[in-house]
């Protein structure tokens, strides 16, 4: 079996993505990338080694990973706004089922449809309300997912 190489593909727009393929495989991922097929119209394209792909981070990051031309790198502020996209996304979730929880309450005229209200806007102002400046490293952004949210 032929050994796996790792590759960086960048663009000046600030994608980037990162593949694996055989030496003997590598002409076709150089046509590939002349009809756009992995998603980027590829500027760059270098040779890496598996460990130059970020260790503290995973899937969830890697729309933030720059190349930098010596090494693969974390943009945390690219960084903080997947975070936060993924905040809003799992938020909007918990918003529609506070909405049941909500009009059971009304139907039911138990008084609790005030705490459902109190809730839903609590989760509608996490975006604004959530600090990731401080975070350094995707685990430490991590570190910050609102305890209002499921786990991720």
């Amino acid at each position: 079996m032929a050994d796996l190489k790792y590759y960086s593909i960048a663009s000046t727009a600030g994608s980037l993505r990162i593949i694996s393929t055989t030496a003997e495989k590598l002409d076709k991922v150089v046509a590939g990338l002349a009809a756009d097929q992995f998603g980027v119209q590829a500027d760059t394209l270098r040779e890496i080694e598996s460990s130059d792909i970020p260790a503290d981070s995973d899937r969830d990051f890697r729309d933030a990973w720059e190349d930098t031309g010596s090494a693969i790198s974390v943009n945390m502020d690219k960084a903080r706004t997947v975070f936060l996209s993924k905040i809003r996304r799992v938020r909007n979730a918990e918003l529609v089922k506070k909405d049941v929880d909500y009009i059971r309450a009304i139907e039911a005229n138990d008084g609790t449809a005030s705490d459902v209200a109190t809730a839903k806007q609590t989760l509608r102002d996490l975006p604004a309300t959530t600090d990731l400046s401080g975070a350094s490293t995707p685990t430490e952004l991590r570190a910050l997912w609102p305890s209002e949210l499921p786990d991720e």
